[in-house]
């Protein structure tokens, strides 16, 4: 092999060595990303877990219940929903 030929291939191997270095540490970038997402959507998560079972514990209680069911008897009575 001729010297300028085995410059040509040092030269694009140096380009490659330094390509795989720049996607690794994008990789390594990306993997964190999806660390941080994957954990703020465990913690919206049990969050929203959370709020649904206080809702139906809110939907459970009586008061909740006695005044859910006035305003529809309202909205009945002034022909805007059907009371059943």
């Amino acid at each position: 092999m001729n010297d300028s030929a085995a410059a040509r291939l040092q030269c694009e191997n140096e380009a490659l060595v330094f390509e795989c270095e720049k996607l690794r540490r994008e990789a390594k970038r990306l993997v964190a990303v999806n660390r941080a997402l994957e954990a703020r959507l465990a913690i919206a998560g049990v969050e929203s877990d959370r709020l649904r079972s206080y809702l139906e514990a809110i939907k459970r209680s009586r008061p909740w219940r006695v005044a859910h069911c006035g305003r529809r008897w309202a909205a009945a009575a002034r022909g805007n929903v059907d009371p059943s």
